[in-house]
């Protein structure tokens, strides 16, 4: 690879336009891509192939060895790895006056990563955080 960035963008670009007039050498055979009439390019979905042998005994395999997991347990290690939820606490340091805060944060996540908003997951974990709350926290 070049060292010298003008060198290296000239490079990549004849790279890309040697790809580009390959595939335009090729498009009259190529089954899989069409053009709309208002030359949008399209992929046209491929159709799935048989399964390849083994592979219902490798699935078995990785599902017994892999232990269950539940979105919440991932969503508090992630916490503990990343402190992602130190972007929900109040700005300038200051400690926030939530009881179990980073249990609210975290909840916060799932409702509305989850799509289920802060009214049912409220009722799902009543003792932690009412709906209003979850509300507030976004």
């Amino acid at each position: 690879m070049p060292e010298e960035g003008m060198t290296f963008a000239t490079g990549l670009k004849a790279q890309r336009t040697q790809a580009a007039a390959q595939f335009d050498n090729g498009f009259p055979d190529n089954a899989e891509v069409t053009i709309d009439p208002n030359g949008k390019p399209f992929l046209k979905q491929t159709l799935r192939k048989s399964q390849p042998e083994g592979l219902a005994s490798f699935e078995a395999e990785v599902h017994s060895r892999m232990g269950e997991r539940h979105l919440l347990d991932i969503l508090k290690n992630g916490t503990c790895w990343t402190s992602y939820t130190r972007h929900f606490r109040p700005p300038f340091g200051a400690n926030p006056k939530l009881s179990n805060a980073e249990q609210r944060y975290i909840l916060t996540v799932y409702s509305y990563g989850c799509n289920l908003g802060p009214g049912p997951t409220a009722r799902l974990t009543s003792d932690i955080a009412t709906a209003e709350a979850l509300r507030r926290m976004c």
